[in-house]
């Protein structure tokens, strides 16, 4: 799930931040596809998909209306300060 920023952030980041995100994610996911798709288990599917606002906000919902089982999430390695002033997001879904 890409989680576009909420429309009054992008004014802040601009479009052609937003736009080169959007064309990382693609490539990424295009990526990434081939090595998780044969892990699967029978029935489960992986797609791709976007929403905008806030992104625990909007992951959840999305694995609410997904009825998902699992939502995976990573960290970037951000230290005790840049997590207490922009936070995180693998703890917000905690």
């Amino acid at each position: 799930v890409f989680i576009e920023p909420p429309s009054e952030h992008v004014g802040l980041l601009g479009e052609s931040w937003v736009a080169a995100q959007r064309h990382a994610l693609r490539e990424r996911y295009a990526a990434l596809r081939p090595i998780l798709e044969p892990e699967l288990p029978a029935g489960a599917i992986l797609e791709e998909t976007s929403r905008a606002g806030l992104v625990v906000d909007e992951l959840l919902t999305a694995g609410r209306l997904l009825d998902a089982d699992l939502i995976a999430a990573g960290t970037q390695g951000r230290g005790f300060l840049e997590r207490l002033f922009i936070g995180s997001t693998a703890t917000g879904l905690l």
